[in-house]
């Protein structure tokens, strides 16, 4: 007869002892949460009459529990886009329009894409946003944004009609988020003015005016950053009435904090309306 014993036990780190943790079953399994370096033994040991059964054994092993690494920092929150569509007209054949952006958007590469659509024909190209010197940003522009002066030449098939529906649309960068417009190029001015924006008792109020001219609505949007530095959007629309508009909406805690917000006339085609667009921080 033969006869095996084995035992396993640690030792090391944070254990102390002795004695330390041990077992004589297979398999065995310990848990180690403390950081340091710790020693794991085997021994076997065999007794008994049979030939060549008087025999034992010890071996160990080497074993570095580290701390975990700390979580890492959620990334920093985009900045908006801050974009607003100050004039787009037709004239002469000419897609004339004036936008600012936030000067963070203006770097190298950075391109506003639009597309036109007039006459059954649609007209694609791009324009870069300039670096944000006094020059682009005009006698208009805020300190903070670049002003962009666009003119484009349309197709012959484009000419004869003086107004049409125009999509800008900026990409994003790793610090700006990206941003889309679709409003009507036309030659009346709307005249979108904004004369409230303020945050009040987890409600949100802003008001404004427009050309007596305008129907239908003006869209606003709320982005605001969530605690995982995620941005999200709410919506409204805000109906015209004899030249005025006005918001007011109850808003969730997150949003309630404050954020950016895009006001948004698309046009009025009867009236030869322009779709227009302003920008403005809000907080509490």
């Amino acid at each position: 007869a033969c006869y095996v014993y084995q035992a396993f036990w640690i030792r090391g780190g944070s254990l102390g002892g002795p004695p330390w943790p041990s077992s004589t079953s297979f398999p065995w399994v310990y848990t180690l949460t403390d950081p340091g370096t710790y020693i794991v033994s085997f021994s076997e040991t065999r007794s008994g009459t049979s030939a060549g059964c008087s025999a034992s054994l010890i071996q160990e092993m080497r074993v570095t529990v580290r701390s975990p690494a700390p979580p890492s920092a959620p990334p920093a929150p985009k900045a908006p886009a801050k974009i607003r569509v100050l004039r787009a007209g037709i004239e002469g054949g000419v897609l004339d329009m004036l936008v600012e952006i936030t000067s963070r958007a203006a770097v190298p590469g950075a391109k506003l894409n639009l597309r036109y659509q007039s006459s059954g024909q649609t007209t694609k190209f791009s324009v870069p946003i300039p670096a944000a010197t006094q020059s682009s940003r005009g006698p208009r522009a805020r300190a903070a944004e670049t002003s962009i002066k666009i003119r484009k030449q349309l197709p012959a098939g484009q000419r004869g009609k003086n107004t049409g529906i125009v999509e800008l649309a900026y990409a994003g960068s790793s610090t700006v988020q990206p941003d889309q417009v679709r409003l009507r190029a036309a030659s009346g001015k709307s005249q979108l003015k904004r004369t409230t924006t303020k945050i009040q008792n987890g409600r949100l109020i802003v008001a404004g005016t427009i050309t007596t001219k305008a129907r239908g609505v003006v869209r606003i949007r709320l982005g605001y950053d969530k605690p995982d530095n995620s941005s999200a959007f709410l919506n409204w629309n805000a109906k015209i009435n004899n030249g005025t508009w006005k918001l007011d909406r109850t808003l969730p805690a997150e949003a309630a904090k404050g954020g950016q917000l895009s006001i948004q006339f698309t046009g009025y085609g009867p009236e030869n309306l322009r779709g227009e667009q302003t920008a403005k921080q809000v907080l509490p």
